[in-house]
């Protein structure tokens, strides 16, 4: 399954104000001019405030231990470990509906504000934002996807507990910011007294990016939507000096969905056979257009290739969740590509006249004690004077190199390891003779017709090493190495 999701540019108006730390409900849309729009409610389904994990209730009570056994639990290996398991995606084939339909069977224990199936939070929150943005269909379809990974919760993707599966997400190899949901519970947790998470940035660099920082484990790391529910860098800003540029931008793009995903939980049920329908035709929107293609001239597969040319050419992202690949293109990102080519360009240029400064210091360093002056001149002219006649002696030398004593020497020794080791195959061929007369009388004259052809006659013997013509004693001597 491929869908192709386009996303609208935000309101001109309201990006120079924005905040990328504070929670704004419509995120930089213009919310079309309708009577009938979502309204977020001032209390939940339980008469609470949303979100308010203090209130006094049996359904408070069951949040309060989900999130001491998910902060008890949840540290950075245990989630290194999860990742490299289900990273394998080979628990399930399915479609997108199918996995909406398994939700059937699930309820969020971290969810202080809802305690139905989580098909009805998905279809909540969007049909909520269908009632603000009718026109932005991809919209629609990211709420109803953004909990599929719920499904851990189920026997087929192996059951895992609640805390495993649900709850707010947060960093792992750092400090616990105190903006967590029940930050007492931290103390429980192994990676707490553990000195190389317990600095502010822990393992990780300033601005490194959330791409680059270890989750907590659970829904959405396993849908690839890491910071989906992370509250706490939302509304209290925390973790903030760990995120980029990047990062800022996509929290725009968070805070719209936030309003959609948080308060639209209620009693009054969706109508999953009503809605149904028009869901199933979001899913299949690149089907569609592949089938429109040819009528226009275009053929199918053209499509892909079109896509796939834009991604290989970094002007449309793409993702794998599950069996289904997402494309996108935010308007931000072609203004953050040419920041970060800006940026490269920059650092390379600064480097470049950093270089060159050192290398001017360095040749105003040689130049000292090297100023022109009459004695320096005569001392050059004599130095290439000196070179000159130096090249002539080297090159008389070489006339001489035949008679090296150092190259006879050597040549010596080069003949006496010959002898030596010709006079051992000689021997080994005496010995391989004696052998063949031994083991074959029959064949006598068949091998002395064999030895005839390969030159071992009568003749044939050991060899003498000839004396060599000695030098000078003198010499013999210092080539020998003795005193």
């Amino acid at each position: 399954m491929t869908i192709l999701i386009n996303q609208p540019e935000l309101s001109e108006d309201r990006k120079d104000n924005y905040d990328a730390m504070e929670l704004v409900l419509d995120g930089g849309f213009v919310v079309p001019n309708k009577t009938e729009t979502f309204d977020a409610p001032e209390i939940n389904s339980f008469g609470n405030s949303f979100r308010d994990y203090n209130a006094e209730s049996e359904r408070q009570k069951t949040v309060e231990e989900f999130y001491r056994e998910q902060h008890t639990n949840q540290t950075y290996d245990y989630v290194m470990r999860m990742r490299e398991e289900y990273g394998k995606l080979d628990k399930a084939v399915m479609s997108i509906w199918e996995c909406c339909e398994l939700l059937n069977d699930v309820v969020d224990d971290s969810d202080p504000d809802l305690d139905e199936p989580q098909i009805q939070h998905l279809l909540q929150s969007a049909e909520a934002i269908r009632k603000d943005y009718p026109d932005e269909d991809w919209l629609h379809l990211t709420a109803l996807i953004h909990d599929l990974g719920k499904v851990l919760l189920l026997p087929q993707f192996g059951q895992l507990p609640q805390w495993a599966v649900v709850g707010d997400t947060f960093p792992l190899g750092c400090a616990f910011d105190e903006s967590n949901v029940h930050h007492k519970y931290f103390k429980n947790n192994p990676d707490f007294k553990n000195p190389d998470y317990s600095s502010k940035n822990g393992i990780y660099k300033e601005g490194c990016g959330l791409d680059n920082v270890v989750i907590s484990w659970g829904h959405d790391d396993y849908m690839y939507l890491d910071f989906l529910r992370d509250v706490a860098l939302h509304k209290a800003g925390a973790y903030k000096h760990l995120m980029n540029k990047q990062d800022e931008e996509d929290l725009k793009w968070l805070n719209i969905f936030n309003k959609y995903d948080l308060y639209s939980k209620s009693k009054v049920l969706v109508d999953v056979d009503e809605v149904k329908p028009y869901y199933q035709s979001l899913i299949k929107k690149l089907k569609e257009l592949e089938k429109l293609g040819p009528k226009k001239g275009v053929i199918s597969q053209s499509v892909k290739d079109v896509v796939q040319s834009l991604v290989d050419d970094d002007l449309v992202s793409k993702d794998k969740i599950g069996t289904s690949v997402y494309f996108w293109s935010l308007p931000s990102c072609a203004g953050n590509q040419l920041r970060s080519v800006y940026r490269k360009l920059d650092s390379d240029l600064q480097s470049s006249k950093k270089r060159h400064a050192e290398l001017v210091d360095q040749c105003d360093a040689l130049k000292k004690g090297r100023e022109e002056s009459d004695e320096r001149e005569t001392a050059l002219a004599e130095l290439k004077t000196i070179e000159m006649k130096y090249n002539e002696l080297k090159d008389e030398m070489g006339k001489y190199a035949d008679n090296d004593p150092a190259a006879f020497h050597a040549m010596k020794k080069a003949i006496e390891v010959a002898h030596v080791a010709a006079n051992r195959w000689t021997d080994n061929i005496f010995t391989l003779r004696q052998w063949c007369s031994n083991n074959f009388p029959q064949a006598k004259e068949q091998l002395e017709n064999m030895y005839q052809e390969a030159g071992i006659t009568d003749e044939f013997d050991y060899l003498e090493l000839l004396p060599v013509i000695s030098l000078d004693p003198v010499t013999d001597q210092m080539l020998e190495g003795d005193p």
